[in-house]
């Protein structure tokens, strides 16, 4: 069966959750070999790809303490969680490395199967930070939910990396280019030959909810008893 663990999986696993919980990070390849007693790197990377593939940690390997472990709600529940990240957490060098920086926070949101049902499984949230996304209608606390996927069509709406920069835009495929096409009518789109990276595609977004605040009374209403001293 895909999802019954080894023994000593089954430690591996437990020594990512205890070390998370404790220091609020993921340890390095080099921390688990020791906190294992294992003297091969590679044995502990073969560890984390098993349980990567039974999809009960993410692994980013281009990060140094990129582990977080999947939690999962029971089958029954009609919800998973998908982890969240910051968008000002978002950084790509040209290199390839560094996409997804802080992955392994333990923030996360509950999201109907429904919605995700379709989807390869590789989600994650993105909290937007400021409102650099404003013209593709996302604000600052707003979430949006990412299926990080490469392979896009037109009309697909894509988080991209355009000049270092995380924004949103829906796509057009073109011979030898993609066109960056912008929510606004009066913003021309953008063809890109290069210097840009699709991260994934967006499917939902999940707007903030606007805090509640207490009503205010005019200073003007305010009646105050007065009282006379004779």
């Amino acid at each position: 069966m895909k999802n019954i663990l080894t023994k000593k999986q089954e430690k591996v696993l437990r020594v990512i959750s205890d070390y998370i919980n404790k220091n609020s990070c993921s340890p390095t390849i080099s921390e688990l070999c020791g906190l294992l007693n294992v003297r091969s790197s590679r044995t502990v990377t073969q560890y984390l790809d098993s349980l990567a593939q039974k999809n009960l940690i993410y692994r980013d390997k281009y990060v140094k303490r990129g582990i977080s472990i999947i939690k999962k709600q029971s089958n029954d529940s009609g919800v998973d969680q998908i982890p969240v990240i910051n968008s000002v957490d978002i950084n790509y060098n040209y290199n390839g490395q560094n996409v997804f920086q802080n992955f392994s926070s333990n923030d996360f949101i509950l999201v109907s199967k429904k919605i995700i049902e379709n989807k390869n499984g590789n989600l994650v949230a993105i909290r937007a930070n400021g409102n650099c996304m404003a013209e593709a209608g996302i604000f600052d606390g707003d979430i949006f939910l990412l299926e990080k996927n490469e392979q896009v069509k037109n009309d697909d709406r894509v988080l991209a990396i355009i000049d270092g920069l995380p924004t949103i835009k829906k796509i057009t495929l073109a011979e030898n280019s993609i066109i960056m096409n912008s929510n606004l009518e009066n913003k021309n789109p953008i063809v890109m030959h290069s210097d840009f990276k699709i991260l994934g595609k967006v499917f939902d977004v999940i707007k903030k909810q606007p805090e509640e605040t207490e009503e205010k009374i005019p200073s003007s209403q305010i009646k105050v008893p007065i009282k006379f001293i004779s």
